[in-house]
């Protein structure tokens, strides 16, 4: 019978301690990160221009924490690892339709979600952390990063009740 090996994931940590393990540092969006991954060599996309065909981050949200609404000209998909479910928000590109997914390994949720260039995204833990892989190709550059705030006209289009809905994910300014 073979050996049945554990994981540092495997063992039951706080969150503070996965930052720890992982080396996560702060992410302008919110959380913790760490870019674990960064193919190469880079390739040439049409609108993109030179890439590597794929990144991938470890990424920690804690209790309170929220990744901001924002989007990127790639495609991103979120996997979840380990902790609570994540919920994660996307906001169609003219914020016409809002939609929530739940990222766990148990149902009703479901472990990955792929997110299309320009989708607005934002996210939350359900409980004291969520941690995931979010992996974007062609590969993710912060000059792609682009956020939703307050004063952004497309937010006037949107009802009462989905504007309280995604505040708490506005940037300020």
């Amino acid at each position: 019978m073979p050996e049945k090996v554990s994981s540092p994931l495997s063992v039951s940590r706080t969150a503070q301690e996965l930052i720890h393990l992982l080396n996560l540092s702060e992410h302008p969006e919110g959380g913790h990160f760490r870019e674990i991954y960064r193919s190469a060599p880079d390739m040439h996309h049409p609108q993109l221009g030179l890439r590597p065909g794929v990144t991938i981050i470890h990424y920690l949200l804690q209790k309170g924490e929220r990744s901001l609404f924002h989007r990127i000209r790639s495609e991103e998909v979120w996997q979840f690892v380990t902790g609570a479910p994540l919920e994660l928000l996307t906001l169609s590109p003219d914020c016409s339709t809002i939609r929530t997914e739940s990222l766990s390994l148990e149902a009703p949720g479901r472990s990955f979600f792929s997110i299309p260039p320009g989708v607005w995204q934002a996210a939350r833990t359900s409980g004291e952390y969520s941690l995931v892989l979010c992996t974007v190709s062609p590969g993710f550059f912060f000059s792609d990063l682009e956020f939703l705030s307050f004063s952004d006209p497309q937010i006037e289009s949107l009802g009462e009740e989905q504007r309280i809905r995604i505040e708490p994910y506005l940037r300020i300014h």
